[in-house]
């Protein structure tokens, strides 16, 4: 679709500068130029906005550019419009797209079915359509070839168009009858012109004579159409442009060794490469060396190896109407394995060998082994091998013909290294180095740079055997150097090792840590020392808590396990000789100073324990705490001290203390803090700030009630809200307590109301307590496990009207159909809301269940245990059975006498 393209940027232009080009014809008002524009973009799913927006946006403002200034832009402009495109097609595809179905022999490509649109939106995606490439859906893939040149049809390598898109027809192309071309001149005069070659070969410009193009090559027809045209229009040479608007359509016929032979419906721009590739391409027995290319009774030989040396020659075999390609089968297919860069199959022809196929191969790999090729065949039905010289064959001494079916194989070089010796340790230079320069052992040590610090005497060389095993020499390397000695003769893979000098020396440690800057450790022989004043400079001298008393730990490096404690003086000891092993360590002289606190606590902002020292005063002690709280008494200031004694335990003593607003002490004015004293200011006697709690609901007047006494009951709060009113659940009121986080506190409100001040029943209230007091519900809850009830659809619980102080049970039996054989009836429940709870109790053999209340909720909480397997029947003791009847109605009895 690219010849598209320069109608599209030379129009743009024409529409960007009005002005420029007043005098000619307005791009703006031709019809025929707009229409074109539009049914290219809406083909390609783009408008002229969108195009410029994006042009602008990488720095291309086709607005203030000039026309060579397009041209110049032309690739970048394309390649801008191709981006796009993707894009709109991937956007396409993220929201699903109808699938291709399968294309038959006679068509390249298969189309979903458009919605309904405009004519011209119509035109648009029918030109889209024919512009398609030909691709092969999923099912139409061949597997791929084994053999070199057949891949190019197999993996979208060439693709074949019904008339354009994405490839610009070259100057080679050929033109005929059928093709439509599209002429701009863009000079002092303008034109945007489109011509059908017509059956005669030629064109009929308006007012011109007829101009024929058949035959010629796009290049020669340019150049025609610039002569011809330039004595009509006024125009150089670089403002004329000719393109491709759509080829010509041609019928082929393709048989022999393909994929898929038959007829063929495809763009003259198609070579016989791209119309294979339609076909799927030779099958493995197709011969790519021998196509035939028939017209009438011309033929030509495609030879596909050639192409792919020189791509170019395609365009040597552009296709004409009614062409016929015929695959004839591979007459010779070698196989190529071992050290080559490209081995497989490969088709050779008529007289090629050995050297035309290491050719094909890309060459041979570096390791291969040159001495000889060696060729696998069939001769006397036998497999046979024979080897032959590549190097004979290479210089064409001999000539080797390939048979059909060969396999030609080139051995890999797998010999490993063994011509050098190496080199390690104190050299410069380690590593292998050549047998052949390096023979003698003084020649391997100046090539490889023996260090200062290398010991020359010994130096080790290690030889290994033919048995694998291995031969040690120690030598002297400075008498090899020097001629003292003879010099030594290196075989295969010999190995020196050079150690350093510090290999074979003792070295112990001296270390120095402590109270320095800088703690080291550092080697030295065993007859070196240094000083105290020497090692302190190493260590970056002493830090400023450091004691000038220091220990040496000496230990002899050969008597590790015998310690020696020397103390020294830093000043005075200063050349004091540290020897190796030893450690010299530097006290701390804040380590040896006793450190006592002073604390305060008691009713201070913030208590605290300092860092004792005889310049703190009670007055800045009670500061540094941040002074003391509104409810301190500063007429009772206590202190705790210890008075040490030589030969026993501590005494304790409490002093008390007065002090005034500013914290100067009044009674015992010489007072002074002692180390360890710990002072506790007390609290004014039943001082306490305001309390609160809270109560809501239904009292004549809620809200928050500061509690008047640290004995404040729930009577004295429902008397401070005015009572109850009217509404009021009193058997449910509930008290939630947060000052210990316990929750909800249980009792009955009505005892507490009639029992004001008891304490057994009128609770105590804490700040922060939050007392609710209920209305009056008559609704009575009933949980239905256990019983007969069955609940609705929208129904957790069952609700019914309280009807008056019965039992549990009869709730249960009038309204929820009685308990169930399984229900476990001394588990029954009475549930209050503000949390009490009524149990069914026993009495012998009789239950007592609980009365309920307005708001109550009753609740069945187990079931019985599945009764066991009946087990077989037991014969009945009369005897005794009479015995328990007889008691049991003697205690009944009984029972009734007490009760009467």
């Amino acid at each position: 679709m690219r010849r598209y393209f320069s109608i599209l940027f030379f129009s743009v232009f024409l529409l960007s500068a009005p002005s420029k080009f007043a005098r000619s014809q307005d791009a703006r008002n031709n019809a025929q130029v707009m229409t074109q524009i539009r049914a290219i973009l809406s083909a390609k799913g783009l408008t002229e906005d969108e195009v410029k927006v994006r042009l602008r946006s990488r720095n291309i403002d086709v607005d203030k550019m000039s026309d060579q200034e397009v041209i110049a832009q032309r690739p970048t402009i394309e390649a801008i419009i191709n981006e796009m495109e993707q894009e709109k097609k991937q956007k396409a595809a993220g929201t699903g797209t109808a699938s291709p179905a399968p294309a038959s022999s006679t068509t390249n490509t298969t189309v979903a079915k458009p919605a309904e649109t405009t004519d011209e939106q119509n035109a648009a995606k029918k030109q889209a359509v024919e512009m398609a490439p030909i691709v092969l859906v999923k099912s139409e893939v061949p597997t791929p070839s084994s053999i070199y040149g057949h891949h190019i049809f197999k993996d979208n390598t060439l693709q074949a168009y019904r008339i354009s898109k994405d490839a610009s027809p070259p100057d080679l192309y050929i033109l005929a009858p059928g093709d439509k071309i599209n002429i701009i001149i863009f000079g002092k005069s303008q034109a945007d012109l489109q011509y059908e070659i017509n059956e005669n070969g030629y064109i009929q410009p308006a007012q011109m004579p007829k101009i024929f193009l058949s035959g010629l090559t796009l290049k020669s027809a340019r150049e025609l159409l610039v002569n011809r045209f330039s004595s009509f229009y006024v125009f150089n040479k670089d403002q004329f442009a000719l393109t491709l608007n759509t080829s010509r359509t041609i019928n082929l016929n393709i048989f022999g060794e393909v994929d898929r032979s038959g007829s063929y419906t495809t763009s003259a721009l198609n070579t016989a490469l791209n119309a294979l590739a339609v076909a799927g391409g030779p099958t493995n027995n197709g011969s790519v060396r021998k196509i035939q290319i028939m017209r009438g009774s011309v033929k030509k030989i495609l030879d596909v190896y050639a192409f792919m040396r020189n791509p170019i020659l395609q365009f040597d075999f552009y296709l004409q109407n009614n062409d016929i390609i015929y695959v004839p089968p591979a007459e010779k297919i070698i196989t190529l394995q071992g050290a080559v860069n490209r081995p497989m199959k490969y088709e050779l022809i008529d007289n090629e060998g050995i050297p035309e196929l290491i050719d094909f191969a890309g060459g041979l790999q570096s390791n291969v082994y040159t001495e000889f090729v060696q060729i696998e065949r069939f001769e006397n039905n036998a497999v046979v091998i024979k080897d032959y010289s590549l190097d004979d064959i290479l210089k064409k001494r001999i000539n080797v013909e390939l048979k059909r079916g060969d396999i030609v194989r080139f051995k890999a070089i797998n010999t490993p290294l063994s011509e050098f010796v190496s080199i390690e340790g104190s050299i410069d230079y380690a590593g292998n180095y050549e047998l052949g320069t390096t023979k003698m052992l003084s020649a391997l040590l100046k090539k490889a740079k023996l260090k200062p610090e290398a010991k020359l005497d010994p130096i080790f060389l290690i030889r290994k055997n033919l048995d694998q095993s291995v031969q040690i020499l120690s030598l002297n390397a400075e008498a090899i150097l020097t001629g003292k000695s003879a010099d030594i003769a290196l075989q295969k893979k010999d190995e020196v090792i050079i150690y350093d000098q510090a290999r074979y020396t003792n070295l112990f440690n001296i270390s120095v840590s402590g109270e320095v800057r800088n703690p080291f450790e550092r080697p030295f022989r065993y007859d070196q020392s240094i000083s105290i004043k020497e090692a302190l400079g190493l260590a970056g001298e002493l830090k400023p808590t450091a004691l000038f008393n220091a220990y040496v730990y000496r230990t002899d490096p050969f008597n590790a396990k015998k310690t020696e404690y020397i103390p020294v003086s830093l000043t005075d000891d200063a050349g004091f000789k540290l020897k190796p092993g030893d450690r010299l360590f530097v006290l701390n002289k804040d380590v040896y100073k006793r450190e006592f606190d002073v604390s305060i606590a008691g009713e201070v902002n913030n208590p605290i324990s300092i860092r004792y020292d005889s310049t703190l005063k009670m007055k800045d002690l009670i500061k540094l705490a941040g002074g003391v709280t509104l409810g301190s008494d500063l007429n009772r200031v206590d202190i705790f001290r210890l008075r040490f004694n030589k030969d026993r335990a501590p005494d304790k003593q409490v002093l008390s203390l007065t002090i005034d607003k500013e914290f100067n002490v009044i009674s015992g004015a010489q007072f002074e803090l002692q180390p360890l004293d710990y002072v506790v200011i007390r609290r004014i006697p039943e001082f306490q700030l305001q309390d609160f709690v809270t109560i809501s609901g239904e009292v004549k007047t809620p809200g928050v009630y500061s509690m008047t006494s640290k004995r404040y009951q729930f009577s004295e709060l429902i008397a401070q809200a005015e009572g109850l009113n009217q509404f009021a659940d009193i058997a449910n009121i509930s008290l939630i307590r947060y000052a210990d986080n316990s929750g909800l506190v249980v009792f009955n409100a009505a005892d507490a109301l009639n029992n004001k001040g008891n304490t057994a029943k009128d609770p105590i209230l804490l700040p922060g307590d939050l007392i609710t007091v209920p209305r009056l519900n008559n609704i009575v809850r009933i949980e239905t496990m256990g019983t007969r009830y069955i609940l609705g659809e929208n129904q957790k619980v069952l609700q019914v009207n309280y009807q008056g102080n019965y039992s549990a049970k009869w709730y249960i039996r009038n309204f929820a159909g009685g308990f169930k054989k399984d229900a476990e009836r001394s588990s029954v429940l009475v549930v209050r809301e503000n949390g009490l709870i009524k149990k069914t109790s026993r009495f012998l053999f009789f239950k007592n269940y609980p009365n309920v209340l307005y708001g109550d909720r009753i609740v069945i909480t187990t079931m019985k245990p599945q009764r066991p397997e009946r087990k077989e029947a037991k014969q009945v003791d009369w005897d005794k059975f009479m015995t328990k009847v007889l008691a049991f109605g003697s205690m009944l009895g009984l029972v009734l006498a007490a009760t009467r």
